[in-house]
């Protein structure tokens, strides 16, 4: 599975920013192919302070997952994805975006 993606932004999140004022969005990488030619498996633990992006992060990769798989923009500087047949998320707390 190939998975990388160099400057991905959630554009819904950014819109908002954009419109409040607030700063701008920082972009993020995120990669989880595997490394080398082993055939192991990537994760990723997300930790980090409330409201520090964790979630935000979590659902702006799966954004660009299905938007990549639907041959559709990608709002990322460049993206490398593989076929994706799930995607699998746990966020305990509801937020408002």
């Amino acid at each position: 599975l190939a998975f990388e993606i160099s400057g991905g932004r959630h554009p819904v999140v950014e819109q908002a920013l954009r419109r409040s004022g607030e700063g701008p969005f920082v972009a993020n990488d995120c990669d989880l192919s595997p490394e080398g030619t082993a055939k192991n498996g990537a994760i990723w633990l997300l930790t980090g302070p409330n409201m520090g992006g964790k979630s935000t992060f979590l659902r702006q990769n799966a954004l660009i997952a299905i938007l990549a798989q639907t041959g559709s923009f990608v709002p990322a500087a460049s993206a490398h994805i593989g076929v994706v047949d799930r995607l699998f998320s746990r966020v305990r707390a509801s937020e408002h975006l």
